[in-house]
């Protein structure tokens, strides 16, 4: 009688997860093709270049629903203790390598199978359905750091944990399958169960022969920091980002005493900033605005008032030491600064992306050099009278002038002879080429005539 059961209960089962109502069955499992462990992945996202707490903790929780069709009655179904993830080395835990995508780094922790930790006997055979969820809210966050903020999002994903339970030869209850799927998004939406294919420790590969290095049964959280700073009250020493100009060279017309002639002159740049993509958008704490703030100083650290020379009215905003140009979080910007003064921004994300391109300017031979989170790059040279480009950057760890900086310098080693000032070394090229096609025309049609005579 028993040996009749299991067989059909097993043609059941089989059944039931060809119809796909329960996920389908995953690689890694015993001899008879269904898989009876299962693991919880949690994957950590972070803004490239940020340093995490010591102690993040996540704590996963099992829910028992029904059995077949009676529900939970707090002694029909077995539990299962809540399950605890962090990013020390715990026993339990398999902590992988991270990796970077798309400028976010992501920390996977895999627990060990939990299917053994569950306490209690099976009181029959039959579908027993468990819901898994993630708590919210298991970091005190924020409460030994004082240059930063600290923020992360906890997943509202749910998945239903089916597991089939059978009555062996000798009379006891086993497992002989389990099927995990997702029941809501992210958001915590209801949606059409999505099956997992690999639920089991260290991956496997799905029923497309998609190869996995540890169970698809996902909760991802994301964190984050921001600069600590006052736009209200604003300070060099807050600077999450700052971008500098100087000039140099033996053919400047001014001196700096003076503030006269190149020491007076702008130059113009355009720049991107696109903060980390896992950060929501809004007008909360913590979220990304429409723009940042940020501030022009002089080379004695002085905020400067007025920023007319420095950026379109449209998008100067403030008075006094409050006055800032609003960086979009959009598209580009454009700002100019002379020599001396530097942009500096205050509450952008660590790991935020700028890109700064400086226009041409002629005569003058433009260089960079980036630094991110104290660390500072080789210096880059540019051509002469030619715009310079930075690439794609980041900001990291620290603030303050130094810490995330692009630090501009320009050199003018020669000064036009000619009435062509203000002409850049391309369009000098160009004209230089223009006159020698010229001249060859010239040469060849002054040929033909003097052919045709002959």
């Amino acid at each position: 009688m028993f040996r009749k059961t299991r067989t059909m209960l097993a043609v059941m089962l089989t059944l039931i997860l060809c119809l796909g109502v329960v996920a389908p069955v995953a690689v890694a499992a015993d001899d008879d093709g269904y898989p009876k462990a299962a693991a919880i992945t949690k994957l950590l996202a972070v803004p490239f270049g940020t340093e995490l707490p010591e102690n993040l903790e996540f704590k996963f929780t099992f829910t028992p629903e029904t059995w077949d069709k009676d529900k939970y009655d707090e002694t029909n179904m077995p539990t299962f203790p809540a399950l605890m993830l962090d990013l020390s080395h715990q026993e339990n835990v398999i902590t992988g390598t991270p990796y970077n995508s798309n400028d976010i780094t992501y920390y996977v922790m895999e627990s060990e199978d939990f299917i053994t930790k569950k306490e209690g006997d099976w009181k029959g055979a039959g579908k027993y359905v468990y819901t898994i969820t993630e708590e919210k809210t298991t970091n005190n966050l924020n409460d030994d750091i004082s240059d930063y903020k600290e923020y992360m999002t906890y997943t509202s994903m749910e998945y239903k944990m089916y597991i089939y339970v059978l009555e062996n030869d000798s009379g006891d209850y086993v497992i002989d399958g389990v099927g995990i799927s997702k029941s809501k998004n992210d958001a915590g939406e209801v949606i059409p169960e999505e099956k997992i294919s690999v639920i089991t420790p260290g991956g496997g590969k799905d029923n497309d022969n998609n190869e996995y290095s540890w169970s698809q049964v996902i909760f991802q959280n994301n964190y984050w920091k921001i600069a600590a700073g006052d736009p209200d009250d604003p300070n060099t020493s807050d600077a999450a980002l700052a971008v500098s100009k100087k000039i140099a060279g033996t053919a400047l017309a001014g001196t700096i005493t003076a503030g006269d002639g190149d020491y007076e002159k702008y130059f113009t740049f355009t720049m991107k900033v696109v903060p980390p993509f896992i950060i929501p958008k809004g007008t909360n704490e913590g979220m990304v605005p429409d723009y940042y703030h940020a501030f022009v100083v002089d080379s004695q650290g002085v905020i400067i008032d007025d920023l007319s020379p420095n950026a379109d009215p449209t998008i100067v905003d403030g008075t006094g030491a409050q006055s800032h140009i609003k960086i979009s979080t959009k598209s580009e910007t454009e700002f100019k600064l002379k020599h001396g003064q530097s942009l500096f921004f205050l509450n952008t994300p660590i790991g935020t992306v700028y890109d700064i391109t400086e226009s041409a300017t002629p005569y003058f031979q433009p260089s960079y050099q980036i630094t991110t989170g104290g660390n500072e790059a080789d210096p880059v040279i540019g051509y002469t009278s030619q715009s310079i480009p930075t690439g794609k950057q980041h900001t990291g760890e620290g603030q303050g002038m130094t810490a995330n900086h692009a630090a501009f310098t320009n050199t003018c080693e020669s000064t036009p002879e000619t009435g062509l000032n203000g002409v850049p070394f391309y369009g000098l090229s160009l004209l230089a080429a223009g006159l020698f096609i010229f001249f060859i025309v010239y040469k060849s049609r002054k040929r033909k005539e003097d052919g045709s005579e002959s």
